[in-house]
């Protein structure tokens, strides 16, 4: 380094802005040379995992009865609720959104993700107005849909 250094620190001020210059063409080039485009991925096609899926994936082959990235949720809803507005909306967002539809599959020994094709949520819905403990009832309720058990090569359980 030090041989560098004194190297640049001979050269004269032309010299020096001369090598600047041509630095910063070589830089501009290769910025040009690589692309940061994200390219859509063909339809149907298949994607490897990421690093963070390959290691989820590998985590539930060792344990494939843990819920511990299962995070069940609810939400108390007061008033007037458009159920089918509800429900459109949903279907809405499972249609653009693929991640929302992305299944783990293995072929030929890899393991590869696959985008469900779109489909409509059977939204059930569950009137608890006449439950005196709703918090314990909708706690149930979701331990029950938590404790079916899902095949992630098909549809999820909705």
């Amino acid at each position: 380094m030090d041989n560098v250094s004194s190297r640049v620190a001979s050269l004269s001020p032309d010299e020096r802005s001369s090598l600047v210059m041509r630095l910063k063409r070589k830089a501009r080039e290769a910025e040009r040379v690589v692309d940061h485009t994200i390219r859509r991925r063909e339809k149907g096609s298949e994607a490897p995992l990421s690093l963070a899926q390959q290691r989820l994936w590998f985590l539930h082959q060792l344990d494939p009865g843990s819920d511990a990235y299962y995070l069940p949720f609810y939400y108390r809803i007061t008033g007037r609720l458009d159920v089918a507005a509800l429900r459109r909306g949903l279907n809405e967002v499972i249609r653009r959104h693929e991640i929302l539809r992305t299944v783990f599959r293995e072929r030929d020994g890899k393991v590869v993700q696959s985008i469900l094709p779109s489909f409509d949520l059977a939204l059930p819905v569950v009137d608890l107005s006449e439950v005196s403990n709703t918090e314990h009832e909708v706690k149930r309720l979701v331990d029950a849909e938590a404790a079916r058990p899902f095949n992630p090569g098909q549809r999820p359980p909705l």
